[in-house]
């Protein structure tokens, strides 16, 4: 889906945004455990859909829990905006002491 001009401005601020982390983070390690635990988030979203994910490929077993169906529908997007509330009000919490 991403094609000419998209792709470009995906590329640049995905450029700047690692950059940032880069001179930012003061810790590589922080910045693995992040990417690693966005991953890991990432493969069990998938797990919930319909399609499931096939941790082993070529080999058969495919792990799905169906609970939110196809990948792009009105339950995974609710669930989706959801975590991302969850997930700002923690980093509040974090970012700023004393909540």
């Amino acid at each position: 889906a991403l094609t000419g001009l998209n792709r470009w401005i995906v590329l640049a601020a995905s450029a700047m945004v690692a950059a940032g982390a880069a001179v930012l983070v003061p810790d590589p390690l922080w910045l693995t455990v992040v990417v690693g635990g966005g991953y890991l988030v990432h493969l069990l979203g998938d797990i919930l859909t319909t399609k499931g994910v096939a941790v082993f490929r070529p080999l058969p077993p495919t792990i799905r829990v169906p609970l939110l169906g196809d990948a792009g529908s009105a339950r995974e997007t609710v669930f989706v905006v959801c975590m991302v509330v969850v997930w700002l009000v923690l980093t509040f919490m974090v970012v700023v002491p004393g909540m």
